[in-house]
């Protein structure tokens, strides 16, 4: 036998290299696996992940891909479409007292429009309830309060869960991570009604990002690993600016300045620094209760015109244990109103002198996705890992916010990638055994069925099966081919996979996802005038086209397409709109199959119901139809017939 080593080329449908970050940032290297829960804390310890679930609104009878399944863009904005579900798996969610949270999340199938050239108004505008951007996992970000806020003629804070259905009175904001974070999974994420997102560091995408987190499998837990690197985009706002990890460059117009962690622009007002100590009591609430929270930072009556110092009937709680400062948004100040200056790069970072992020959460400098500057966001955390506020943003948005969920993608929008179930097999890793064997490892959908193909040569019409209905692992195809018994070994041999089938799951969201496996052939193409080296465009009967090999010098190309739609016939296929094949590929039309029976009680005829003609119809079986529904293996009404 002779000694020889494979070699592989996988061909592959991937996301096209895109300039455009607003285009390429997102994340879909595991687009094709399905969103998985842990629903309960011994679930997390056993590492039972579930792909099915339902509690409260979040009920989610089928499989749903995970993140972003389609990237789209016309001159002016970037589409996504999204589940809303993240790639890591979920969950679980608890409430303060040990209790299951009420919900879990669910398919969403939410389209959301980002402006390519965002706006920066002189008037900014406060960030809404809900949705106001998504991180490139596909999950949504919701702003940094938790809509709550206190009552003050009722001295508690109102929400939406309230009795009386109450917002409170909306001066006293409630910070969400402070007052729910213990909602949040590992993830730092939770769901008001199935809507999954997040309020703060997200460390699950930024550990796939390999943003300077680890992730312990054994105890599903993230920990900050700073890696000296500058953060990634990890998520994009409503008003077309991205949102950057916590690391940037130290000085904001200089990528050779080193990497440090970006300093918040905000401090509690506990007296440091000049700040107004809430803790001190200047005036009493309407029961006599002495309180200290009579005053707004200056930051909102910037941005809102409303009154530093406030009338009795708005005045906030006393600082207590059970509204500690940083209760709520209003708590901070602003460090630029403390005598603090945005650090520009010229001088040593002083901590105690500068900060990085303006009152919007937003800096201007350059990143390594805009080598020459951009505004941007930044996450905050502690040198921990753990959240600081603001967050991701301030409470005002710094450009205008004309992003929005419309109904539909445009019919004009270029597609830049498709996921989910449209996910194209990529190779992920080919590890050579011994002579002659080989283990290949591809990403691809999961739920799907895959046939492995194999050629000593890549010329056309020599691909042939090695492999049928092989499952993935998740969205993880492998495969061992191994020859190193036959004599002779093969030189060199090229694999793909291809997708033969696919279980199912939730539509939602992908209405226009049909699946029908691929049918290949082998069309012949005059060779005089020469044929062009390169393939613009190809199609068989009108349906796009997919080169799978091509010799321009013998004018045979194996191509792979859809024939669902196509009716009984025969078709050629076009190449660059100009050369048709001399060969074609037939459809067969329509047939009726008559089903004749013999068996010991004699012949019985199948009842027949066709559109074309509606009145013919054959004798009963009796016999048959009886044997079938005493089986109890079928169901429905025996009058309708079995055809």
């Amino acid at each position: 036998m002779k000694n020889s080593t494979v070699l592989v080329l996988s061909v592959a449908l991937s996301m096209p290299a895109v300039g455009e970050p607003r285009l390429s940032s997102w994340f879909t290297e595991l687009s094709g696996r399905y969103a998985r829960i842990y629903p309960d804390n011994s679930a997390m310890v056993a590492g039972a992940s579930i792909t099915t679930w339902s509690r409260g609104q979040g009920n989610q009878s089928q499989p749903v891909y995970a993140g972003v399944t389609e990237i789209s863009s016309t001159a002016t904005d970037v589409y996504i479409r999204t589940s809303n579900l993240g790639f890591h798996v979920m969950g679980p969610w608890y409430l303060e007292n040990g209790n299951l949270f009420p919900n879990y999340p669910a398919n969403r199938a939410e389209i959301y429009r980002f402006p390519k050239a965002p706006l920066i108004p002189a008037s900014k505008t406060p960030t809404g309830l809900g949705v106001i951007g998504y991180m490139v996992d596909g999950i949504a970000l919701f702003d940094s309060r938790d809509a709550f806020s206190y009552d003050t003629s009722e001295e508690v804070d109102d929400g939406p869960r309230s009795p009386a259905q109450v917002q409170g009175d909306g001066v006293w904001n409630r910070d969400a991570y402070v007052n729910e974070g213990v909602t949040f999974d590992n993830a730092l994420a939770h769901q008001a009604g199935s809507n999954h997102h997040y309020h703060a560091n997200a460390p699950a995408i930024r550990h796939f990002l390999g943003d300077s987190v680890d992730y312990d499998s054994e105890t599903n837990s993230y920990a900050e690993n700073p890696t000296g690197r500058h953060s990634p985009i990890i998520g994009w706002f409503r008003d077309g600016l991205p949102l950057y990890g916590p690391y940037g460059y130290s000085s904001p117009m200089n990528p050779d300045s080193g990497i440090r962690r970006m300093v918040s622009g905000y401090q509690r007002r506990d007296g440091s620094n000049g700040s107004v100590d809430l803790a001190n009591i200047t005036g009493n609430l309407a029961s006599g209760i002495p309180t200290g929270r009579t005053s707004l930072p200056r930051w909102v009556f910037r941005n809102s015109g409303r009154d530093l110092r406030l009338s009795a009937g708005a005045y906030g709680p006393p600082a207590s244990a059970e509204f500690p400062i940083g209760h709520y948004l209003e708590d901070y100040a602003y460090k630029g109103d403390l005598g603090f200056s945005l650090y520009n790069g010229v001088e040593d970072f002083d901590p105690d002198r500068y900060h990085d992020l303006n009152e919007y959460n937003v800096r201007y400098c350059v990143t390594p996705d805009f080598p020459d500057g951009t505004w941007a966001y930044f996450t905050n955390i502690n040198p921990d890992g753990s959240p600081l506020f603001p967050y991701n943003i301030g409470r005002y948005y710094f450009g205008s916010p004309t992003g929005s969920s419309p109904n539909a993608v445009p019919a004009d929008a270029v597609v830049y990638f498709r996921g989910g179930p449209r996910v194209g097999p990529v190779i992920d890793s080919v590890e050579n055994g011994r002579p002659g064997s080989v283990t290949l490892e591809w990403s691809v959908a999961e739920g799907g069925r895959y046939v492995i193909e194999s050629t000593p040569s890549l010329a056309v019409g020599s691909w042939v099966p090695e492999a049928f209905n092989v499952r993935p692992e998740g969205e993880r195809l492998s495969y061992l081919s191994d020859s190193a018994d036959k004599d002779p070994a093969p030189d060199t041999k090229f694999f793909r996979s291809r997708l033969t089938d696919l279980e199912s799951f939730d539509t939602n969201g992908l209405e226009e996802f049909g699946f029908t496996p691929a049918v290949s052939h082998v069309f012949q193409f005059p060779i005089s005038p020469p044929l062009p080296e390169n393939v613009g465009v190809l199609t068989v009967g009108g349906q796009q086209a997919e080169v799978i090999a091509y010799d321009s010098s013998t004018g045979l190309m194996e191509v792979s397409f859809d024939d669902s739609d196509l009716p009984g016939g025969d078709y050629r296929a076009r190449l660059n709109r100009s050369v048709t094949s001399l060969n074609a590929y037939s459809v067969l039309g329509a047939n009726n199959v008559l089903l004749l029976i013999l068996d010991d009680w004699g012949i019985d005829a199948s009842e027949l119901y066709n559109a074309r003609g509606p009145g013919i119809q054959l004798a009963n079986m009796p016999n048959l139809r009886g044997l079938l529904y005493s089986s109890g293996q079928i169901t429905g009404t025996p009058d309708e017939g079995l055809l």
